[in-house]
């Protein structure tokens, strides 16, 4: 069955015989620390394990085909949607993608939905963005650590004997996702890994295809490409935002939303105009000046402006074309 790492290795979820295992590895025995079995989690006695995410929450697919997501702890599921043939789920376990076969003009297709838990009631979860309408049949998708990317490869043709990836981002301003790039074709509906960052995709199938892409700076030729990332130890929680200076007048840029507790990887790609004051305030609700497990790091046009090991407790700093 499939199994997979949670809280940066230290646990092992697998499933066995039905059931879903849940092992400390930090222990010398590797011993079982917690067994559910399909009808504790989801209204069905059988169920499969799809995916789990760094915060030990799964996302699993009753017989039916009914899509759940759990919460690490709790006793049942979430129902996020009904029968879906496919669906995968970010690392941090905040987006959720389902795909359904639809047929068109005598073409096969499968319109993918994302979803995002509810800011206010986690159990229940919204659509991100509009429906994306593929052409062809979903076979693997690899999101960024945030979720807000996605990598997918699908079968095309009668007899989905060739391939394609393609890229898609969520634009917060317009609440819409868009294509990133090209599509990208092979012979067979390959594999695929998309790296934390969303900047590079590794690309192989069963012919001996295989490549390493890049993709190019999103941003205008006026615009300066902000990557800020986080690395959260446990139990903590960030918040921060940007402010911007233009003209002597200042305004709040971007403020996070509200993410959940740690241990978790957050990156935010931001394009903000050249020539513009910045600055990074942030508050942390868990320091240890001892801890050296969480980090922030801003690049700004690939040029690290600002560095913190350990994150501390709150603070301001300036980070880009400030003169003053």
């Amino acid at each position: 069955g499939h199994l997979d790492f949670f809280e940066q290795g230290k646990y092992l979820a697998m499933q066995k015989e039905g059931d879903i295992h849940v092992y400390d590895l930090e222990k010398d025995t590797q011993e079982l620390s917690d067994t559910k079995s399909c009808a504790d989690l989801v209204d069905s006695s059988s169920c499969t394990l799809l995916s789990v995410a760094e915060d030990g929450s799964m996302l699993i697919k009753s017989t039916p085909g009914d899509i759940y997501h759990v919460f690490r702890g709790n006793t049942t599921g979430s129902k996020i949607t009904g029968s879906a043939e496919w669906s995968g789920m970010s690392k941090d376990g905040r987006v959720v993608g389902v795909a359904k076969s639809v047929e068109s003009e005598g073409r096969l297709r499968q319109v993918l939905r994302l979803f995002t838990p509810d800011e206010e009631n986690h159990h229940l979860w919204n659509q991100l963005g509009h429906e994306v309408i593929v052409e062809g049949r979903i076979s693997m998708a690899s999101f960024s650590t945030d979720g807000l990317t996605v990598a997918y490869s699908c079968g095309v043709g009668r007899g989905l004997e060739d391939g394609k990836v393609q890229v898609l981002r969520y634009d917060a301003t317009s609440s819409d996702w868009y294509q990133l790039g090209n599509g990208m074709a092979s012979t067979l509906a390959p594999s695929i890994s998309l790296s934390y960052d969303a900047a590079v995709i590794a690309i192989a199938d069963a012919s001996g295809y295989m490549q390493t892409m890049y993709h190019s700076p999103l941003c205008q030729a006026t615009e300066s490409e902000y990557r800020i990332f986080f690395l959260m130890e446990q139990d903590q929680r960030i918040q921060w935002s940007i402010g911007a200076t233009v003209n002597h007048n200042s305004s709040t840029y971007f403020v996070s939303p509200e993410y959940p507790p740690g241990p978790l990887k957050i990156l935010q790609t931001l394009c903000i105009p050249d020539n513009v004051c910045t600055k990074l305030t942030l508050s942390n609700s868990v320091f240890d000046s001892e801890n050296h497990d969480s980090l922030l790091s801003v690049r700004i046009d690939n040029e690290e402006r600002l560095g913190l090991n350990p994150i501390p407790r709150s603070g301001s700093y300036v980070i880009g074309n400030c003169t003053a």
